[in-house]
C-alpha cells in the first residue's frame, strides 16, 4: 500500500477512535496513541491490512489503559499534585528548571500511586519522595542559577574555563 493511503486509513482511525474516547482523552493525545501504535506495529504486520488492524488492537489497548488512568486517578488528586508541582517549582525555581520539578513531582506521584492507599498520605508521601529526588539533582550541579523563565543562565565552570584543559609540557 502506498504511503498516502496508508495516512488516509490512519487519519480515519484516528477519527473513529477520536469520536469512541471523546469523553474521556481529549483528541490531540488520541492522536499521538494512534500514531505511536503504528510506529510500533510497523516492523511486526506482514502486510497492509495486518498493519492497520494491529495498529487498531495497540491503539486500543493504550487508549484504554489511558482512560482507566484518568479515571481512577481522582481529579482532586491530580489537582493536589499540580498544585504540589507549584508549590516545588516556586520553592527550587532558583536552582533546577521548572520543567524538571514538574517531572519529578510527576514521577513521584507514580512510583508512589501503588504504596500510598488516601489521598492525604498519597500526597504527603509524593512530596516528600519529590522533595529528595529534586535536591539529589540540585546536589549534582547540572544547573546553574535559573533566571526566573526555567533557562539557566551562562555560567562557566572552573574546570571548562579556557585552559583549563590543558596541560604544561613537562621540563626535563
Amino acid at each position: 500500500m502506498d504511503p498516502t493511503a496508508h495516512r488516509r486509513q490512519l487519519d480515519q482511525l484516528c477519527e473513529r477512535l477520536a469520536a469512541e474516547f471523546a469523553a474521556h482523552i481529549p483528541a490531540g493525545r488520541v492522536l499521538r496513541i494512534v500514531h505511536r501504535a503504528d510506529r510500533l506495529v510497523a516492523t511486526a504486520a506482514s502486510d497492509a491490512a495486518d498493519a492497520l488492524a494491529l495498529c487498531e488492537a495497540v491503539a486500543r489497548g493504550l487508549l484504554d489503559d489511558h482512560a482507566a488512568d484518568l479515571v481512577t486517578t481522582p481529579l482532586d488528586h491530580r489537582r493536589s499534585v499540580a498544585d504540589l508541582g507549584e508549590r516545588l517549582v516556586a520553592e527550587y525555581g532558583p536552582v533546577v528548571p521548572a520543567g524538571r520539578v514538574l517531572r519529578m513531582v510527576h514521577r513521584a506521584d507514580r512510583l508512589v500511586a501503588p504504596i500510598a492507599v488516601s489521598g492525604p498520605d498519597a500526597l504527603a508521601l509524593c512530596e516528600a519522595l519529590a522533595r529528595r529526588l529534586i535536591r539529589d539533582h540540585a546536589a549534582a550541579g547540572r544547573h546553574g542559577p535559573q533566571d526566573g523563565r526555567g533557562a539557566a543562565r551562562a555560567t562557566v565552570r572552573p574546570e571548562r574555563q579556557a585552559g583549563a584543559g590543558r596541560v604544561a609540557p613537562l621540563r626535563r
